[in-house]
């Protein structure tokens, strides 16, 4: 056994379970003195950032013009799909979720891209300046919409690490 490791009999007593306890800042916060982030002042040079997010739920994207994005006043960067370096794609396990959009949107609300400028204000309004179309497609919101448009379902997915059950007959 690791120095630092002791038998349980040995713990510390828990004297704060089933106590009511104060919360560390709990003064500050219902005097007014607790300090949140839009409290803080902002640094120099801070650039906000603003997510231009898709209006349809389920279509091709046919024109994507982000020029009097990038151009707009106050505008420092516009990052799209094409900018990321390496795979456009942020998906944990399966890669299946693109950061931004690229050819097509896949839900209402998926990012598209995204403004970096001087204010928030800013950033809203150049990308109100984008020229997007879209070419719709139909929205399958269940299984059997998706199997009678043809969708390319997933194959079902099994994720194993080792026997369970061993491990439990051994525990």
């Amino acid at each position: 056994m690791p120095d630092t490791a002791r038998p349980v009999s040995e713990a510390p007593a828990l004297n704060h379970v089933h106590k009511a306890m104060r919360h560390d800042s709990a003064d500050k916060h219902v005097s007014g003195a607790a300090r949140y982030i839009d409290d803080l002042p902002e640094p120099p040079g801070l650039l906000h950032m603003y997510i231009a997010m898709s209006e349809r739920a389920h279509a091709d994207i046919t024109m994507f013009d982000l020029s009097a994005v990038r151009s707009a006043p106050g505008v420092a960067v516009v990052i799209s799909a094409g900018d990321v370096p390496g795979p456009n794609d942020i998906g944990p396990v399966v890669a299946d979720d693109p950061l931004f959009a690229a050819g097509n949107v896949q839900y209402h609300g998926q990012a598209l891209f995204a403004v970096g400028a001087e204010s928030i204000a800013a950033a809203r309004a150049a990308a109100k300046l984008a020229k997007i179309t879209y070419a719709e497609k139909p929205v399958l919101v269940s299984v059997a919409d998706a199997k009678a448009a043809g969708s390319e379902l997933e194959a079902p997915q099994k994720m194993v690490l080792g026997d369970a059950e061993a491990a439990i007959d051994a525990a």
